[in-house]
């Protein structure tokens, strides 16, 4: 690939998403007359997006969250009898703050009552599967974007599984590595971003924000930032930096004067005096989302370098390399993305 196109590349994944839509994704398994096989499509989330019902926390090991499989586990299915069935989830639940408190997860567990001869009807399930055939044409670092010598793919309605239908990619022009990943980008937005009502009362597709990748560091862009979150409100403006307020988002954010780029990026759940921030949606790379609980934060991240509180300890703050959580009254109301002087 040229220098053009690896810049061009580069530049449409800090702009267009988070690192979390960036990386090429491990593949379910499909059971196919006898054979395993990989399986491009994920039906399990389907069952989680019918009905509202709540996905849990699934996690490829204790309190383990990998970049390469950012839905936390490896579903095995089968096709028997022209229906599809679920027969294992390979992945970790941990309920309480401590890896006493892990599980692995079992069918029954997810499906209670409904599990038959070790394995779950997908009733549920209604779309494609797509089981990628042959040598590998173009890999494409991005969730399941490369193209293979042919796809086998079966339609699905409500678990009744149609005859495959074989897609040959060796008969025309394969797209660019540009286009595949755009595509993939777009396609993952659609899915993993719902749409919210925001602090203005408008509806926004929510933002997936692992602090420190894509777009969200030190050092972005203000630009580039906004092609991700949209234009902000300036709030106020010092010798070294100047601070914008996105409220639709929950973010507020700081940018140097002199190079326009992030200086720090805040996110808020409902701290005291910005209630009226949209709460954005977010896990750091180790796992932390708003529901953990300070001692959380230190069994995962360890010795904090700086720890502050006030004497009645009503808040905290608890800072490391790069980030730091702010909590009130024993919840977490603010992470902070920091430079390399903290703030």
């Amino acid at each position: 690939m040229s220098l053009t196109k690896i810049v061009a590349l580069v530049l449409f994944v800090l702009t267009l998403a988070s690192s979390a839509f960036a990386t090429a994704q491990a593949p379910d398994v499909l059971i196919y007359k006898g054979e395993k096989k990989h399986l491009l499509s994920n039906p399990l989330e389907d069952f989680y997006e019918m009905g509202n019902r709540k996905r849990p926390k699934f996690m490829v090991e204790p309190f383990t969250i990998s970049s390469g499989n950012w839905r936390g586990y490896v579903a095995t299915w089968e096709i028997e009898n022209d229906r599809l069935y679920l027969r294992e989830v390979k992945a970790w639940l941990c309920p309480g703050p401590n890896e006493a408190s892990c599980k692995k997860v079992t069918l029954e567990g997810i499906f209670p009552g409904k599990v038959r001869d070790g394995r779950v009807s997908a009733e549920w399930f209604t779309g494609k599967l797509r089981i990628p055939d042959g040598e590998q044409l173009r890999y494409v670092h991005a969730g399941y974007a490369s193209i293979y010598e042919r796809d086998i793919i079966f339609d699905v309605t409500k678990g009744t599984v149609g005859p495959p239908q074989i897609n040959d990619n060796t008969k025309g022009p394969i797209p660019s590595e540009l286009e595949l990943m755009k595509a993939e980008l777009a396609k993952l937005k659609a899915k993993t971003e719902p749409e919210k009502k925001t602090a203005t009362g408008t509806n926004v597709r929510a933002i997936n924000i692992v602090p420190g990748e894509g777009v969200f560091k030190f050092g972005t862009p203000r630009e580039r930032l906004e092609e991700v979150i949209g234009k902000g409100v300036l709030k106020s403006k010092y010798a070294e930096v100047y601070f914008v307020d996105y409220p639709d988002q929950g973010i507020q954010a700081s940018f140097d004067n002199k190079t326009n780029t992030v200086h720090v990026i805040f996110l808020y759940n409902n701290a005291n005096r910005y209630e009226a921030f949209s709460t954005p949606m977010i896990r750091t790379n180790k796992g932390i989302g708003w529901t953990a609980s300070e001692d959380d934060v230190l069994r995962v991240y360890g010795a904090p370098v700086k720890d502050y509180s006030d004497e009645s300890q009503s808040w905290r703050r608890i800072e490391y390399p790069g980030i730091d959580f702010m909590f009130e009254g024993g919840r977490l109301v603010r992470i902070g993305i920091l430079g390399p002087d903290g703030n």
